[in-house]
């Protein structure tokens, strides 16, 4: 049996498999711990807790956490018992940081007061903007906690914004809309609005 189909035959608990909502899903159910503190983060800023879950899932931040796991899997190692901890601990730096998974410009948004992080730690870095190839600030935490609090701070930060630009859309359009300016940023959001809102669908 190749090494592969080893860890396939492995089961839920051993492998983070299947195909990616699967995988996301089954990532939330094997650390309670991760879903309880990203929870937690979204009650903090006002948020719906799905939202930063999906916005966490698609920016590649729960992804990095997957094949961390499956890595311990594909040495032949136990996955540590207290995974969770170790990634929202001071223990170790994330080898990802939010310019990398995340819109690159928020620490441009951070110095303008409109993103405002509650106790995030975090260093800026500069980048090259992937929308405009002008240079951005974005800013990366020290720990993963901190960088779901900054995935979190920009979530509230577009949600203020769709809730003043729209304010008498039901919550499941909010939710599009807060996807819509989250990935195109707030003026490409306003354009999408004003050119039919198409997409962006769950």
């Amino acid at each position: 049996m190749a090494d592969w189909e080893k860890i396939l035959s492995m089961g839920n608990k051993e492998y983070i498999g299947g195909n990616t909502d699967e995988a996301r899903g089954q990532f939330w159910q094997n650390y309670p711990r991760m879903a309880e503190v990203t929870d937690s983060v979204a009650g903090a800023y006002g948020i719906d807790p799905k939202t930063l879950r999906r916005a966490l899932d698609r920016e590649g931040f729960t992804d990095a956490r997957i094949r961390e796991h499956n890595e311990f899997k594909q040495r032949g190692e136990k996955v540590p018992d207290d995974q969770a901890d170790r990634w929202l601990s001071s223990e170790t730096k994330p080898n990802t940081g939010y310019a990398e998974y995340g819109l690159d410009y928020v620490g441009n948004l951070i110095d303008e007061g409109k993103v405002k992080p509650k106790g995030a730690k975090f260093e800026y870095d500069e980048v090259v903007n992937e929308k405009s190839g002008k240079p951005s600030f974005a800013a990366n935490g020290y720990t993963h906690l901190d960088n779901i609090s900054l995935t979190a701070a920009m979530l509230k930060y577009v949600a203020d914004t769709v809730k003043r630009d729209h304010p008498d859309l039901s919550d499941e359009e909010a939710r599009r809309y807060v996807r819509a300016y989250y990935n195109r940023g707030v003026a490409g959001g306003r354009r999408w609005a004003r050119n039919g809102a198409k997409g962006y669908n769950d």
